[in-house]
């Protein structure tokens, strides 16, 4: 260690004293002191962050290598400037702000933005700290401009996702799916607002559970399909409390897979198809209607094909089995066996009858008749058809029932609804014969019953047999369809029936089931007319006999034999011709006059009414009455005759020709 001496002398005789000291270890320490000076600041320079040391009044005293670069000063440059110069925001220094609020808590941590002393702006985020006893502020500084742009980049993504999510879950909202997201268990990890409401829950509270807990037994394989099939698309039946069943379509398909390809998550669409299902069922029932209505066009066909000629042919064997009767004695033995041969062929035509009325071909002469009292006159013709073990009760109702109906197909439909009674009671029983007035309105439809709104008369027929299964119901009406054993029935009396009140524009059902009985409801239009109008139906039982002059017109031979020999057997002069053109010949040559054109509907040369017409405008005085087993629509598209047309549908009768053609020539 260095020492140094002092030496005093005396100078002007003054005495001075002095101090010897040894500096050695001072100037040791002060060089430790510069040396850690020096390493710290090699320190301050090595670290990433920029470092700046502020007295009080904010100048910067001290400065590292890493916040020159970061500004782009130099050391001597920031000696000479106060921090408030390097804040890019003009206005209010934001520093100065944060030294006053560091004296009071010794640490801030904020973000600003400082200036590049090229013009630059950059982001730094500083840690400032206030040294009381010295009075100076330490400031680390850090470049976080590529975080903040990374910061901003990954908000926007942030903002974009969101923003996805929330257009995502709108669509998934708006969609009538309920559209659910699960894992391999079942378990609900998301869903739209749809899928809660149809177990009657919030999303919250269905979030987290198992969903096929929630559904039948047979929904549960669902759980094995997606995991093993994956894709899948099915459709059950849900029951949804008091309103019923639902309809309901599933799609499953994998929605998150992980490791080798294994699916972790699937999605699960269930969509509401009621209004499919009864768009479906709809289109079943008007194909199963249209199937009908084909299989009622192929009979009305096939009747229409062979009920001109077979008509033809039981009228020959009718007319000439009557005549034969006629000629005998009914103790002859031959008599018996040629009435067995009229009554076979009125069988026959009884048959062909109702072909035609089942297929809506047959014409028909409708008049305004009183239900209830044309029912009452076919009371005891009835009751002998059931039998005396059975009684018919009749209820007739207080309304006025009114019509506009052809009596001879009301006969048709009494006559088939009793003897199916009859059939189903097998034994001791009661049939019912109602009346009411019913009248519908929009609000009546329901169900397969549709019925058009407005005022009808209502024709029921019930019985207490043995009724029948929902199969049975579901054919009764479809011809050739029966129950009754071999040669005890045609299938043909309901199929009659149906098409007969589908041809008056009426409508009709039944309810029937096993051991209970069946009961058979007609809704046929109320004649809304002049009431004075209205008609029993009766048949007046008179047989009148003429001497009036009658012109036969037939393309068949046989015909013209039977039916000239009968005429003629009443006592009428009767003219024959195979052809119209020969018929207008005779009209026009013959010097008596024809009182009466007796002609086949359907014939080579030109149809009846043609030649009618031909006849009147030669003759206006004469009249006409057709005959024909077959109109083809020829008389009238819709089969219905107006009341200036007479008809006799063959094969008939001598007494039913007698009262036909003694009512059209007798004096009005």
């Amino acid at each position: 260690m260095r020492k140094e001496n002092l030496k005093i002398e005396n100078l002007n005789r003054h005495e001075l004293r002095g101090i010897e000291s040894d500096i050695n270890e001072y100037h040791a320490s002060e060089q430790v002191l510069i040396r850690m000076k020096e390493y710290l600041g090699q320190v301050l320079d090595m670290t990433v962050d920029g470092f700046l040391v502020l007295n009080g009044k904010g100048d910067i005293i001290f400065t590292n290598n890493s916040y020159c670069k970061m500004s782009g000063y130099t050391s001597d440059e920031l000696k000479r400037m106060a921090i408030n110069d390097l804040e890019a925001f003009e206005g209010h220094s934001e520093i100065r702000l944060r030294m006053g609020h560091v004296k009071d808590n010794a640490r801030e941590l904020f973000e600003m933005r400082h200036r590049r002393k090229e013009g630059g702006v950059y982001n730094v985020e500083i840690s400032l700290s206030y040294i009381r006893d010295l009075d100076i502020f330490i400031s680390y500084c850090r470049d976080i401009t590529d975080r903040k742009k990374a910061d901003d980049i990954l908000k926007h993504a942030e903002r974009s996702l969101r923003e996805s999510e929330e257009k995502a879950r709108a669509i998934l909202n708006s969609s009538p799916a309920a559209i659910v997201l699960l894992d391999r268990d079942g378990i609900v990890l998301d869903c739209n607002n749809r899928f809660p409401a149809l177990f009657k829950m919030t999303r919250e509270e269905i979030i987290g559970t198992c969903i096929w807990d929630r559904f039948s037994s047979r929904e549960k394989d669902y759980r094995r399909i997606q995991i093993e099939h994956i894709f899948y698309t099915g459709e059950s039946c849900i029951l949804e409390d008091k309103r019923g069943d639902a309809w309901y379509e599933f799609r499953l398909e994998p929605a998150i897979r992980g490791v080798q390809d294994e699916v972790n998550a699937v999605l699960l669409e269930v969509l509401n198809i009621n209004d499919r299902k009864q768009a479906e069922e709809e289109r079943t029932r008007l194909e199963i209607q249209l199937q009908h209505a084909q299989r009622m066009d192929s009979i009305g066909r096939l009747a229409g094909g062979v009920a001109h000629d077979f008509n033809n042919m039981l009228s020959v064997i009718m007319g000439n089995a009557e005549l034969a009767i006629n000629t005998i004695n009914h103790d002859e033995p031959i008599y018996e066996r040629l009435s067995d041969i009229k009554e076979a062929a009125e069988r026959s035509a009884d048959l062909t009858r109702q072909l035609l009325a089942f297929a809506r071909k047959q014409a028909i002469m409708p008049r305004v008749i009183d239900l209830n009292a044309t029912i009452e006159s076919m009371l005891k013709l009835l009751r002998r058809i059931i039998g005396e073990d059975i009684k018919l009760m009749w209820k007739p109702g207080n309304c006025i029932c009114a019509i506009n109906m052809d009596p001879s197909q009301l006969d048709q439909i009494l006559a088939n609804l009793c003897i199916n009674a009859r059939d189903a009671i097998k034994g001791v029983g009661n049939v019912t014969i109602e009346t009411h007035a019913a009248t519908f309105d929009k609000s009546c439809f329901s169900g397969n019953f549709r019925i058009m709104p407005g005022e009808y008369v209502m024709l029921e027929v019930g019985d207490d047999g043995c009724g029948m299964d929902q199969d049975t119901l579901k054919k009764i009406f479809e011809p050739f369809f029966t129950t009754k054993e071999p040669g005890k029935g045609t299938g043909l009396g309901l199929a009659t029936v149906y098409g007969i009140v589908k041809q008056n524009e009426g409508y009709i059902t039944v309810h029937s089931k096993q051991g209970e009985g069946t009961v058979f409801k007609i809704y046929l239009p109320r004649y809304q007319g002049d009431l004075e109008k209205v008609q029993t139906g009766q048949i007046r039982e008179s047989r009148g006999c003429g001497k009036e002059t009658i012109l036969l017109v037939d393309d068949d031979a046989g015909i013209l034999k039977s039916i000239s020999k009968t005429l003629g057997n009443l006592g009428y002069q009767v003219l024959t011709s195979s052809k119209p053109s020969e018929a207008i010949c005779l009209i026009k040559t013959c010097g008596a006059p024809v009182n009466l054109l007796i002609t086949d509907v359907i014939m080579p040369e030109m149809n009846g009414y043609s030649l009618a017409k031909d006849l009147l405008a030669i003759n206006p005085n004469i009249r006409s009455l057709f005959m024909s087993g077959y109109s083809d629509d020829v008389i009238d598209p819709a089969c219905v005759l107006g009341k200036d047309i007479n008809l006799i549908r063959k094969p008939f009768t001598t007494s039913e020709l007698a009262f036909k053609v003694r009512d059209i020539l007798k004096v009005n």
